[in-house]
């Protein structure tokens, strides 16, 4: 006899209550929205967001579900991503053996009971080829129900209820990046392109996310940042800092004082690989600084 248990569900409404905000600079949050709300029974409204780390697309799902006062169902995907993690997989327990859903039958729990689900799935396309085939199924469900072979039952959404599939990935070009598979491209109705933002915005963001930094630093370490993506796009670096690691190091400056900024720019440094863009970073941090890290942060930490 194959049994089903209950999925423990708690944790997949409580995900996107009350998220870190997303600074919504230029509209793709309230774009991914009006998507969303405009699914029906001929339109699905799963979404693909493409941009480089750090710049939001998961935050920016996460925001999603809350607006829309939705669960969120998250999966982390990688090359070792299989079907069963998915789906479900058997699990052999004495005499009985259960059934353990994956993490998209989960979202069909959730979805019947709440009316609609949101799936984060990161890093989409890094999945192999095997498992973005399984998906495609899956995406159709709203149309056709999905059949588990193991368990002989096909699984459907009640009328009205509906799951929005958001894929976030990186670029082509970043280590690791693969291609989607035409057929799952396909199915994704929206794509939203994101990118780091501009020196004035990304000012704005980490101000709102770090409301008690210095204005002074945070408008230095925003200029480092913008000098290491001019550098990486002219070839001299293969990183960039991203606007989450500047959040990071304002962080770091707020938790441990003006003693740290010499072991927080140094940790900024070392996200870089070799000797040779170390030596460049360090440059730039230089620049903008100046020599003494120290002395600069206690000069702008007074004058604030």
């Amino acid at each position: 006899m194959i049994a089903l248990p209950e999925p423990d569900l708690e944790q997949h409404l409580a995900a996107a209550r009350d998220p870190k905000p997303y600074i919504d600079i230029d509209g793709s949050l309230e774009r991914a929205l009006i998507l969303a709300k405009a699914k029906d029974d001929l339109l699905p409204s799963h979404q693909l967001f493409i941009g480089p780390p750090g710049a939001g697309k998961s935050l920016l799902v996460t925001n999603l579900a809350a607006e829309l006062k939705l669960p969120l169902v998250s999966l982390d995907c990688s090359i070792r991503t299989r079907e069963h993690h998915l789906i479900g997989r058997l699990d052999p327990h004495g005499e009985e053996v259960l059934f353990i859903p994956g993490k998209l039958l989960v979202a069909v729990r959730l979805a019947n009971m709440h009316g609609s689900c949101v799936v984060r799935a990161d890093e989409v396309n890094t999945l192999d080829p095997g498992t973005q085939k399984a998906i495609n199924g899956y995406m159709d469900l709203w149309r056709t129900g999905f059949h588990i072979a193991q368990i002989n039952r096909t699984f459907r959404l009640n009328e009205g209820a509906s799951i929005i599939i958001c894929g976030t990935m990186n670029p082509l070009g970043f280590g690791g990046v693969g291609r989607l598979n035409p057929d799952l491209a396909g199915r994704f109705v929206g794509v939203h392109r994101l990118t780091y933002p501009d020196k004035r915005a990304e000012r704005r963001i980490l101000k709102k996310l770090c409301p008690w930094a210095n204005p002074d630093v945070v408008n230095s370490i925003v200029q480092v940042a913008s000098d290491t993506r001019a550098k990486s796009g002219s070839g001299v670096l293969d990183y960039v800092l991203s606007t989450r690691e500047l959040e990071y190091f304002l962080i770091t400056l707020h938790k441990f004082g003006e003693e740290a900024i010499e072991d927080a720019l140094q940790l900024l440094i070392h996200r870089f690989d070799n000797d040779r863009t170390q030596s460049s970073v360090a440059d730039t941090i230089d620049g903008v600084f100046g020599t003494s890290f120290k002395d600069v942060y206690r000069r702008l930490s007074k004058e604030a």
